[in-house]
């Protein structure tokens, strides 16, 4: 029931020659699937078919963002041409992200508007949820959310359709609870949480991306990542009351809560993994004070998922450990005298109030 092929097929806007002696189909929008391809002519032809996002200043097709990557390799399909009249070329075993597709090996009048067609592709989450109102741009933004939430979900959350396709869990930690108030996506994330479990190490750590063959656990994780196997069962049971979820995962949950504690320092803070993640400037809010404040927002969680089950011990585990760290923020990473969190910018402020670490009575002399 996951992937749905050709829900969407758009036919391509505008055909230019390129420089390479190429032909430019762009699709006019950023989204993710496959193209059909539809080409008579000799036997041994070779067609590239290369995919971008974006194109450079000068107006030609940019790839530069594809890195990590030989050059040509990835957002690159070939098809041989087998000479039997028509044939129908779609991709079955790979998927792109991509706006525009450039075309090598045809003639200019092979270039017709029916010679590749977009085919949108994503797994079948049915649309549960919508937002419109009076704003132009916030419905526009709320468009582009649905379109990067579906070209990002093939089986399970990716964090990107273009280059790594990878089950980045601090991706899908962020971006569970607006996924679940429009798609029905929780028999995708219980599958996946399936695998999260599969990969959690025995004393609770987690790996930066699931599915994964091992890679992720001395780097990529921490818990602004690792709090995806808390975060979508609470969400999966709070916006769609799905009670299994948290039963199948609430060993899982108490076992990484055992985890946190055990990684506290003296001074009873978190430092592990990742932070604030690719801010515009250097990262200004220290480690200690992201991981200990998710820490606190994941252990928040998992207590009312443990109340919810009537497990009363773990319940009490989670939020006297919640407390500790709270205290532990409070005591070392606030100026009470600025009422500034460490780091004095955007992230640490706006953490500090989200995530309650000031009492309700500092927060009308917070700036």
């Amino acid at each position: 029931e996951y992937i749905t092929r050709g829900d969407v097929v758009k036919e391509a806007k505008k055909i230019a020659s390129d420089e390479r002696d190429g032909f430019l189909y762009d699709f006019g929008v950023n989204s993710a699937g496959t193209v059909k391809l539809r080409i008579s002519g000799e036997r041994g032809r070779q067609i590239d078919l290369q995919f971008g996002e974006y194109f450079a200043p000068d107006g030609e097709p940019d790839t530069s963002n594809i890195c990590f990557y030989p050059a040509g390799y990835s957002q690159h399909d070939v098809y041989i041409l087998k000479g039997e009249g028509e044939e129908i070329f779609e991709p079955v075993f790979t998927y792109h992200g991509f706006r525009y597709c450039v075309v090598l090996g045809i003639t200019e009048q092979e270039a017709t508007s029916d010679l590749l067609t977009f085919v949108v592709q994503n797994s079948a989450l049915r649309e549960i949820g919508s937002f419109g109102c009076s704003d132009g741009m916030t419905n526009k933004l709320q468009a582009m959310t649905r379109n990067s939430d579906l070209s990002n979900f093939y089986y399970f959350p990716t964090d990107c359709p273009h280059r790594e396709k990878n089950g980045w869990t601090g991706d899908a930690a962020l971006s569970a609870e607006h996924i679940l108030m429009n798609l029905d996506a929780v028999n995708s994330y219980r599958e996946w949480l399936r695998n999260i479990r599969a990969a959690q190490r025995a004393d609770g750590a987690l790996p930066g991306i699931v599915p994964t063959g091992g890679w992720g656990f001395e780097w990529g994780n921490g818990p602004a990542w690792d709090a995806a196997l808390t975060y979508i069962p609470y969400f999966c049971y709070v916006l769609r009351g799905d009670r299994k979820i948290i039963e199948e995962n609430a060993t899982a949950i108490f076992r990484y809560c055992e985890y946190i504690s055990r990684r506290r320092d003296e001074r009873g803070l978190v430092a592990i993994g990742l932070g604030d993640w690719c801010p515009v400037t250097r990262v200004k809010s220290p480690l200690e004070f992201t991981d200990s404040v998710t820490c606190m927002s994941i252990l928040k969680k998992a207590a009312y998922i443990f109340s919810q089950l009537g497990l009363s011990l773990e319940r009490e585990f989670c939020e006297k450990l919640y407390n500790e760290i709270r205290d532990a923020v409070r005591r070392h990473l606030i100026d009470f005298g600025t009422m500034t969190a460490i780091g004095s910018c955007q992230t640490s402020q706006a953490m500090a109030i989200y995530y309650d670490v000031f009492n309700p009575g500092e927060n009308a002399h917070v700036r």
